[in-house]
């Protein structure tokens, strides 16, 4: 019997990007490998929130809980996969951690890098700016294997990092295509619920290479009607740097049709993207970008940054803009706003755009290298 164990100490009961990455990817090895016989696999997770019940959960301490915790749990997770899970990690044949969190004394691991932001971008902490220039390229050296969500990672990884080119694999991320599916979608639920309709969407404020500061000036050179039509919707994101935002808004005009819905449960996304005049992702830089995926597979147009990973998820299904530029941003949403057809043409490519991504692919490629990296 080979055992995997699946470090989940990034998990809690509201997940952000890499948490639904971390579910979605648990749950699809769950499935994979209890199709071949010989496997058995191990989560150890504060939170067993969305992982399917046929889990072997292990409880880890709940102070390793950013959602709750912030910097001290991420110190304290430092501390617990180094020391305490190690006398775990032994026990088992290959270790798979899909966040850049290693044990430095492993070399049965296989690891995620989801993006290098904590070296590309200013603004985050330096302990994993620390981290990632010093830590991650040793921890990578002696991984087995080391999967990213897309080229523009994996070149980046190779280039910045130093890491050997056949040891870095492209695993793209995937959608639920249960829960973003159109014709499942309750289109009145935005109405009814939360009393919205004919608004733009953007998700995800978490820090200042979202460049959400753009996006909100771009809004504002709406004409005044416009605005009062059309709010701007904005879900999600992390405490400080939405009230950084909301400091912004009230410093260009305090008027502005802006509405701050933070965290929302994830079943009401799929609607939110649905009825949406179209979503605006201004990213500097992303790993991937979950969000314009989501958005296309929900039917929603797209308006995003053409910047890194961008143009790998969204291709020809997007109108792409310059994310320095914020009068592209402009014209992006003014050309959304009076050509239907333009709109509507998007819509149409962007589904078939995300038909090219789904868990159920990405698991089945991890679990391909992570069987190819047992002993």
């Amino acid at each position: 019997m080979k055992k995997i164990a699946i470090n989940g100490t990034m998990l809690n009961e509201k997940p952000n990007g890499i948490g639904i990455y971390g579910i979605n990817v648990i749950n699809g090895l769950e499935n994979y490998f209890s199709k071949r016989e010989g496997f058995l696999i191990s989560v150890f997770s504060p939170s067993s929130f969305g992982l399917s019940e046929s889990l072997n959960i292990v409880p880890a301490p709940k102070i390793l809980k950013s959602s709750r915790f912030k910097l001290i749990a991420a110190l304290y997770r430092f501390y617990w996969n180094q020391i305490s899970f190690f006398k775990f990690y032994k026990k088992f044949d290959l270790v798979f951690c899909f966040t850049a969190q290693g044990n430095f004394f492993l070399k049965n691991q296989v690891m995620v890098v989801h993006d290098l932001l904590a070296l590309k971008m200013k603004g985050l902490t330096k302990f994993q700016r620390f981290y990632f220039k010093n830590f991650l390229p040793f921890l990578l050296r002696k991984t087995k294997a080391v999967i990213t969500i897309s080229e523009a990672t994996r070149k980046d990884i190779i280039q910045q990092l130093k890491i050997r080119e056949n040891k870095v694999h492209v695993v793209p991320c995937g959608y639920n295509k249960e829960l973003y599916y159109p014709e499942s979608i309750k289109s009145s639920l935005i109405k009814e619920k939360y009393g919205y309709e004919n608004y733009f969407l953007a998700v995800g404020p978490s820090f200042p290479h979202k460049n959400f500061e753009r996006l909100i000036l771009a809004y504002s050179e709406l004409e005044k009607s416009r605005q009062d039509e059309n709010p701007l919707l904005i879900i999600g994101g992390f405490k400080a740097y939405i009230n950084t935002l909301k400091k912004y808004v009230e410093k260009i005009n305090p008027n502005l049709n802006v509405v701050f819905l933070g965290y929302i449960p994830l079943e009401d996304l799929p609607v939110f993207y649905r009825n949406a005049i179209a979503l605006v992702f201004p990213s500097f830089f992303e790993g991937f970008g979950l969000p314009p995926l989501e958005a296309m597979a929900s039917g929603c147009p797209v308006i995003c940054s053409g910047t890194s990973s961008m143009p790998e998820v969204c291709g020809d299904a997007a109108y792409y803009f310059d994310p320095y530029n914020h009068t592209e941003i402009v014209v992006g949403m003014k050309k959304i706003l009076d050509d239907s057809e333009f709109r509507q043409s998007l819509i149409s490519k962007g589904l078939l755009q995300a038909e090219r991504f789904s868990w159920e692919s990405t698991c089945s490629q991890i679990g391909d290298i992570l069987i190819t990296c047992i002993d």
